[in-house]
């Protein structure tokens, strides 16, 4: 399995392959993935693979999946393996407890994964903060302190309940964050804490990608609890701090649909209007399309039917929701 992800995937190129397997989709505190293979007669051909992740839409938590990895041996390309694997996953009885899966598609599977049923539902835009020239007069924010977590510990189970009613969110509970951020074999991230009275408010998970021209830096996931909008600010302000002392030139993240935590972004100077720094950042792999594909027999067509509502969902979407960043 690896040699064919080796072979069309750069996140699995190394000598740590195994370890990011034995994270990602054994680990995973929401269950094993869920792998299908194309067998030749005892060689793999290709690969589909949904990882499972809990999402909520208001106070209704259920099982969804993101879309991940799927490879396609360089033999078999041409032949249809992929569109085979991918309506394999979709009629299998196992996946039933599905409620959706969603996709951040590369190129050559786009077309694919909207074959077998997937919906394009969003694009996804980035914002950009440059931090090339010298820092903003230091600004104070009344109440608030800074901390560095170490580990997301029960605290942050806070956090798997700030969704917004009328958007779907990953839950973002403690064992969730200590797994996609703090386990992580391959990538190292940095974890900012604000807190009022010894009380958590809000956290923001930042990295910096120095191997590009134009080092970057990613605010990859800020949420802050209800009644805490100040705190949304305070850790952005932080965050740039940090970034640009990393020897980040450019701060990226995604734009959030509504709340304090948008609002926080903006006031700090993220903006879809730096149109010199998009020029200077290559396009990846991954489409700025967002997919989902919503199992007919899963739980959301039971929840949608009880709310009255045959509207595709709003999404609030962060970097770190994105398992290749």
């Amino acid at each position: 399995m690896i040699s064919v992800l080796r072979k069309s995937i750069d996140d699995w190129q190394g000598d740590w392959a195994e370890a990011y397997w034995e994270w990602k989709f054994e680990r995973n505190p929401c269950g094993p993935g869920r792998i299908w293979v194309g067998d030749d007669d005892g060689r793999i051909a290709g690969c589909y693979i949904w990882n499972p992740v809990q999402v909520r839409w208001g106070e209704t938590t259920f099982l969804a999946a993101q879309s991940v990895d799927a490879a396609v041996h360089p033999d078999y390309r041409g032949h249809g393996v992929f569109t085979d694997l991918a309506r394999t996953a979709m009629d299998d009885d196992a996946t039933g407890e599905l409620a959706l899966v969603f996709a951040f598609p590369v190129e050559a599977a786009f077309r694919g994964q909207i074959r077998v049923g997937f919906e394009p539902r969003l694009t996804v835009f980035s914002v950009h903060r440059p931090l090339l020239i010298g820092a903003r007069r230091r600004r104070r924010f009344e109440g608030l302190a800074l901390e560095t977590a170490t580990s997301f510990d029960s605290r942050f189970d806070a956090f798997s309940n700030a969704g917004r009613d009328s958007e779907l969110t990953v839950v973002r509970d403690a064992d969730y964050l200590q797994w996609r951020f703090f386990e992580h074999p391959t990538r190292a991230y940095e974890t900012l804490v604000c807190e009022r009275d010894g009380e958590i408010r809000g956290y923001c998970v930042i990295s910096v990608d120095a191997t590009k021209r134009l080092a970057r830096g990613y605010v990859l996931d800020l949420q802050v609890l209800p009644g805490s909008d100040p705190a949304a600010a305070f850790l952005v302000y932080h965050a740039l701090r940090r970034l640009r002392s990393r020897g980040a030139r450019v701060a990226i993240t995604w734009v959030r649909p509504s709340g304090p935590e948008q609002r926080g972004l903006a006031s700090l100077g993220f903006s879809p209007r730096y149109q010199a720094i998009q020029r200077r950042l290559r396009r990846g792999p991954y489409l700025p399309r967002f997919l989902v594909f919503e199992n007919p027999a899963g739980a959301l067509r039971e929840l949608r039917a009880q709310r009255g509502t045959t509207d595709p969902l709003r999404w609030e979407l962060v970097p770190g929701d994105h398992d290749s960043i």
